[in-house]
């Protein structure tokens, strides 16, 4: 059977006969820069024209038809019959150019990567350090996004240390200390140190613990909407704690407000919520992959901070998170 070509027109022909009323062209491909299948083609992009329109399709490579885009767009057309040899078209386009050099990078992961001969950082939906570099990025990660400054490097800085030095700097450091581990944690479990710890910052109700954690730590938000990401308050559900640890690589995760209770059970609950909080962000296998799954991540490569009111006091427990107590209230204005 001869391979389907253009036509004088929009449309691809077969043996004189036309089978459906567009031109189709691939355009980049996208290999896995991470995760299980790195190196393998991720997604492609169809360049689609006819008579009337130009549309451009990112589709995965697996799981999904090649011919999709069709329902999608109510003015293409192929005819049921032939709908096979526009499927066996498109994959022979791929066949040819996957031998060559993929023309982007997808990514599952956020964190740090080492891609064409250079370390770059995924900060949610942008790649820094990767200048040049053609990304994308799956919704889970590029859901969140890492605000950009347009000022230079060293006001940048200043501005850092000014505000560590007046918000409280035996805390504040401490706290920007942490968040700087975690976007290095998997590079340092990598190299076989062992990473266990949990920021545990402790102190009464309106001391600023939320405000710092945000200030220092949290810097990551929602790219649609805007509001703080990967900040869990106590009294959701552990299943979005736990999402959150299996999307955050290298990325800072809060649990917030452990609060005290003048209910004996309601208080027992809490620190058995805040113990089992820092045993499963501690212990790398212990994380399920999603709420409802069954089985567990292998690892767990965020960096977690809690806030609370009660200090937690059992020895097993005690080994595996970093005590950080306010004293005092916290000073400094709104975090900018």
């Amino acid at each position: 059977m001869r391979a389907p070509c253009l036509s004088s027109k929009h449309g691809l022909v077969q043996e004189g006969r036309p089978i459906c009323n567009f031109d189709v062209q691939l355009g980049r491909l996208y290999r896995w820069a991470d995760g299980e299948n790195a190196g393998k083609l991720a997604y492609f992009q169809l360049l689609i024209t006819s008579d009337t329109a130009e549309y451009q399709e990112l589709i995965p490579a697996t799981g999904a038809s090649r011919l999709r885009f069709l329902c999608q767009h109510p003015d293409l057309w192929v005819s049921r019959r032939d709908r096979d040899i526009l499927d066996a078209h498109i994959a022979g386009m791929i066949t040819t150019r996957i031998r060559g050099p993929a023309t982007g990078w997808a990514f599952c992961q956020s964190g740090l990567h080492r891609l064409e001969g250079r370390t770059v950082f995924v900060a949610g939906n942008r790649v820094i350090g990767g200048a040049g570099m053609d990304a994308f990025h799956v919704p889970d990660i590029a859901q969140f996004q890492l605000r950009r400054s347009t000022r230079p490097p060293k006001e940048i800085t200043e501005e850092l240390l000014t505000r560590l030095d007046n918000n409280g700097s035996a805390v504040a450091i401490p706290v920007f200390a942490f968040g700087v581990l975690t976007a290095l944690q998997s590079l340092v479990l990598e190299c076989g140190i062992p990473l266990t710890g949990v920021l545990y910052i402790s102190g009464p109700s309106g001391f600023g613990k939320t405000e710092t954690v945000k200030r220092f730590f949290a810097l990551y938000d929602f790219a649609v909407s805007g509001q703080p990401a990967l900040i869990t308050e106590a009294g959701s559900t552990m299943a979005g704690f736990r999402e959150n640890l299996r999307l955050a690589r290298d990325l800072p995760v809060v649990l917030d407000d452990l609060c005290l209770s003048s209910g004996r059970e309601s208080q027992r609950k809490r620190l058995e919520l805040g113990a089992q909080v820092i045993r499963e962000a501690s212990n790398k296998g212990a994380v399920r992959t999603r709420a409802g799954d069954h089985g567990a991540e292998p690892s767990t490569t965020a960096g977690v901070a809690i806030t609370a009111e009660f200090e937690i006091h059992t020895i097993s427990d005690v080994n595996r998170y970093i005590i950080l107590p306010l004293e005092e209230p916290m000073q400094g204005g709104k975090a900018g």
